[in-house]
């Protein structure tokens, strides 16, 4: 019992905490769909409302011009700027201007919320394999949570009845033989396939893949937008610099270690851009070239260094649970039977109370791929002593059914 209160010590804290929640998959699961989603969502409306409400751009504008102020900013927000740092010169001609286009200001609500749903897609195609395997797990998740829970008194029913009840359903969830009942209609024909009876794991190990590749996606969609900009003007060659300097990140750390970091402007986001536009005065056009600035470029700054360390930090986490589920699939598909009872003598109270063949057949007939999986889903959302008392309960009616009989 020791291992048990060892692997359970921090479970009121993930409690209260939500982090053991009563959900169908597992933590690094939410850090994705859940947490990610949500900064991500937060970061819209944060950037939505202030384009909304606050002046997006501000732009100098020529004496002669002032009365068309509001017309020449609003063109200026519609029609993007470009940044040149202010010790170089502008370029002359337009093509060498618009290589370095700030084309993501105005769009950055969208482009965060698209971001958020694809954090959140992966779950979705989870919830569609968990329907498709014709099994309730949410069933399961919220019959064992209320095991410990105790019951109003107004029903006048003793708890260990009430305990009862849940374990009786748990168990002929899981051990009654019926495991082609997870397995989806199709793979009927093969109910002993030890591929088809790890059809939870498998599923699994898709989704982790699909959140694996879109964190790779995100850090690419970082890079598309304003990840190593070296100013793409082809007579400033010289300017160029290797990859890493130029990288938005290394401009970010520059820029803190010079202890002067709003002063400085970086080519990925600029608060200092240029605007050209072209007014029609007495039958003649006249260029102008006026100075912008983009005031939330302060905040979106921080918001993309955080997210691109982020998305590695769990591009990194995903694999690695990625890797560690696929060890999981290949253990179901060739371990031994004997490395199936040690699990189930691990999770008993007194593995020494009942025969070694009862502890052998259990194993053999009900410990398949899915119920390892639904019984690790419900050791990490619920708690160890759920399987614990499953397990117990279990071999507990099988002993006294052979005792009356």
């Amino acid at each position: 019992m020791e291992l048990f209160k060892i692997a359970d010590k921090f479970s009121g804290i993930l409690s209260f905490a939500n982090i053991r929640a009563k959900a169908d998959d597992f933590l690094i699961d939410r850090l994705s769909y859940k947490f990610t989603t949500n900064v991500l969502c937060f970061f819209a409306i944060l950037c939505g409302v202030k384009t909304s409400y606050s002046v997006p751009i501000i732009c100098w504008i020529p004496a002669q011009l002032r009365k068309y102020e509001k017309a020449i900013t609003a063109y200026c927000y519609a029609n993007n700027t470009y940044y040149v740092p202010s010790d170089r010169r502008i370029p002359s001609t337009a093509n060498e201007r618009y290589e370095s286009l700030i084309i993501y200001y105005q769009w950055l609500p969208w482009i965060l919320g698209a971001q958020a749903i694809l954090f959140y897609l992966p779950k979705l195609i989870w919830f569609l394999s968990l329907s498709g395997s014709r099994h309730d797990v949410k069933a399961l998740l919220n019959t064992a949570s209320k095991i410990y829970v105790v019951p109003d008194f107004q029903k006048k029913k003793p708890i260990s009845s009430f305990r009862e009840d849940k374990l009786v359903y748990l168990n002929s969830q899981l051990f009654s033989g019926e495991d082609e009942g997870i397995i989806p209609s199709g793979a009927r024909r093969h109910p002993r396939s030890r591929i088809f009876s790890c059809y939870f794991i498998i599923c699994y190990i898709g989704v982790k893949f699909l959140y694996f590749v879109n964190c790779l996606l995100q850090i690419g969609l970082v890079h598309l937008m304003i990840g190593t900009r070296p100013l793409g003007l082809h007579h400033f060659n010289h300017l160029k610099q290797d990859t890493f300097e130029t990288h938005f990140l290394a401009q970010f750390v520059q820029k803190i270690s010079s202890g002067v970091s709003e002063l400085i402007d970086t080519s990925s986001f600029p608060k200092r851009t240029l605007c050209d536009f072209t007014f029609r005065e007495l039958a003649s056009n006249h260029a102008y070239t006026v100075e912008c600035i983009l005031p939330l470029n302060i905040i979106v700054e921080k918001m993309y260094v955080f997210l691109y360390i982020w998305f590695i930090l769990l591009g990194i986490i995903t694999l690695a649970d990625f890797i560690k589920w696929i060890a999981h699939l290949i253990h179901c598909l060739v371990s031994s039977d004997k490395t199936r009872e040690s699990y189930v003598r691990t999770h008993l109270i007194d593995g020494t109370k009942y025969p070694d063949d009862k502890i052998q057949c259990f194993a053999k007939e009900h410990l398949t791929g899915n119920n390892y999986f639904l019984l690790k889903l419900l050791s990490k959302n619920i708690s160890t002593f759920v399987v614990v008392d499953m397990l117990d309960y279990f071999f507990k009616t099988e002993a006294s059914k052979k005792k009356n009989n």
